[in-house]
């Protein structure tokens, strides 16, 4: 029996359980729309007064602005991010001066790092509010704990509820729509989607779509042989999401691309396919609030994507504390993979401080490959047979400096790999290592500029071959994707050369301005050095190999525009140019241009 249907076998009882009813004060009931009048006392709301209200269209929250988390269209409240528009109106407060204002926010609540704005109001002194419909209560010591949005609410037994009305007309609110996991687990803006139609009630309909136009040039860096390639893409992606029934959320997704390629090393080609995006069901606090429950195919993404963004399918369970978030899966790939992907289990363990501004974690990932049949990396005539392989690491990314958004990455790769081929078949162990340190500076005096600088190093092997492979490998699933301080993410170890962190040393050094309203632009320069001489690159675009003599690989410089000035328009282009070095003799340079928009409905 595999870890995965282990897992199965011990969640399926779980997410069979219905919730059971929960105590609470004799009025208050889930679905109740209450005003609750308090103030934080770290991460809990401590509620003195508290009012059921006529159900609303809007949650609302009056309390301070966080001066140090105001950028552009988005800042927060409560630790909640809030997202402006065209269409949110302003009152007495101007969208520049947001910073430590006291404020009234009303609007529609979509996850912890989506509260949609419709209006904002200056505030004069008092009580902090949150107004929104009751989730959940639990008995506690001393009173009940009780959920709205994404705030837990302390309320003392010494507490009363106050009506608004006669109770009986003011109603339970039903389950609102919360794209839970998509704003607040996931972090790949492509799966960001505008706010959709609801076909009938607790159904909706999201989507996107897109047009991303590629040239390469010369990506064989030979300068005797013209080696040029465009891509026209067409793609389109739309999603049901059904969360009409208290606790449980589904969605399924179709994907359709469409390519034109023009290739002067092959023919010219067209392509299309049709597939399935995520497609899963989520139990929400099964047990227990705090407890939920994912089965199906699902997107695994993290800050950084570092680790993975891969669309994988299996079980995996969340368990959010105050002070703590550990997310526990088993999965695997049944369909679109590689052969490889298709014929191992994954079992992932991510453990945090669940705080996004100065955030900790350890996390794990263990690979199992039966059959794959892949080739092996030194040698193309032995083929992997079987492989056990654990990536673990511990990161630590934020502000944890005044000015300063810093990341570092440690990991380690070990475990062993089985070979097949001319010969005896053998087993190589693994051990390797790396480390991604680096800080983004953003200083006011200096605004609208920000600096970045960082070094990524990942350990190689002196001895290809050999019965040992020290060579540091990521998961396979990453994808090295991420911001700096501009409004749109990009390959942070170079858009060109994109190569996984294997043998290579990165400096990399960038500068980036908000040019405009929702509008940046990034330079960033990388130099590459490989740490053990070896004729190949992995993972990279590159169509040719070093020479395995010398270790200088080259340099290159990415221009990154971003902007997101119009609702549900995305725009990116990127230009970049990779410089070879001297492990590649007699080498050319190479060039990269990119062109992307992307509509959100």
């Amino acid at each position: 029996m595999t870890l995965l249907s282990s897992l199965l076998l011990i969640v399926s009882p779980c997410v069979a359980v219905m919730q059971a009813p929960e105590e609470g004060p004799a009025l208050i009931q889930i679905g109740h729309w209450v005003e609750f009048r308090g103030e934080f006392e770290g991460d809990l709301f401590v509620a003195e007064r508290a009012t059921i209200e006529e159900v609303d269209n809007d949650e609302e929250l009056i309390g301070t602005v966080d001066p140090k988390l105001v950028d552009g269209d988005r800042f927060y409240l409560f630790g909640q991010e809030v997202h402006t528009s065209s269409k949110t109106e302003w009152e007495d407060v101007h969208p520049e001066r947001l910073a430590g204002a006291r404020i009234q926010l009303e609007g529609k609540y979509r996850g912890p790092r989506n509260f949609a704005a419709r209006k904002i109001s200056a505030r004069g002194p008092g009580r902090e509010r949150i107004t929104g419909r009751v989730d959940s209560i639990e008995l506690v010591e001393g009173g009940y704990h009780m959920r709205v949005m994404n705030f837990t609410i302390f309320v003392p037994h010494d507490v009363n509820f106050e009506l608004d009305g006669p109770l009986a007309t003011l109603g339970l609110s039903p389950v609102r729509y919360v794209p839970r996991l998509n704003d607040d687990r996931e972090f790949d803006e492509d799966d960001i989607f505008g706010e959709g139609y609801e076909l009938i009630d607790g159904l909706w309909i999201t989507g996107q779509l897109e047009n991303k136009e590629t040239y390469e040039d010369d990506f064989n860096i030979n300068g005797t042989k013209d080696s040029n390639r465009f891509d026209i893409d067409f793609g389109a992606r739309i999603r049901l999401s059904w969360l009409g029934t208290e606790g449980f959320t589904a969605l399924g997704e179709v994907r359709f691309t469409q390519r034109f390629r023009y290739d002067t090393d092959d023919k010219d080609s067209d392509s299309r396919d049709v597939g399935i995006g995520e497609f899963y069901g989520l139990w929400n606090d099964v047990g227990r609030p705090g407890i939920d429950v994912m089965v199906g195919r699902q997107d695994f993404d993290d800050e950084r994507e570092w680790i993975y963004d891969q669309n994988l399918d299996g079980v995996r369970v969340f368990i959010d504390r105050p002070s703590w978030d550990l997310e526990v899966a088993a999965a695997t790939l049944l369909a679109d993979g590689s052969d490889r992907d298709r014929d191992s289990t994954n079992t992932i363990a991510y453990l945090s401080n669940g705080d996004n501004d100065k955030h900790l974690a350890a996390w794990l990932f263990y690979r199992h490959v039966s059959g794959g049949g892949a080739e092996t990396f030194y040698d193309p005539t032995r083929f992997v047979r079987d492989e056990d392989v654990v990536n673990a690491g511990v990161r630590a990314y934020g502000e944890w400096f005044e000015d300063h958004a810093s990341w570092l990455d440690i990991a380690t790769v070990q475990g062993t790999r089985d070979e097949t081929g001319p010969g005896s078949a053998s087993e190589t162990a693994l051990h390797g290592w790396a480390f991604d340190i680096g800080t983004t500076w953003e200083p006011d005096f200096l605004d609208p500029f920000a600096f970045t600088l960082g070094y990524a190093w990942g350990s190689g092997d002196d001895d290809p071959g050999g019965k040992s492979d020290k060579t540091f490998r990521q998961t396979g699933f990453q994808d090295n994707n991420g911001k700096f301080a501009g409004v749109t993410s990009f390959r942070y170890y170079g858009e060109l050369l994109d190569p996984e962190l294997a043998n290579l040393g990165i400096i990399t050094a960038g500068v980036g301005a908000r040019i405009a309203d929702k509008t940046s632009l990034d330079v960033v320069a990388h130099m590459y050095r490989q740490v053990e001489p070896l004729d190949r690159l992995i993972d990279t675009n590159l169509r040719r190999r070093p020479d395995g003599l010398r270790r200088d690989i080259g340099w290159e410089l990415d221009l990154i525009l971003g902007s997101r000035r119009w609702d549900n328009w995305d725009l990116e282009i990127v230009a970049a140019y990779f410089d070879s070095g001297d492990a590649f003799s007699s080498g050319d340079d190479a060039f990269l241009g990119e062109f992307q928009l992307r509509y959100r409905f």
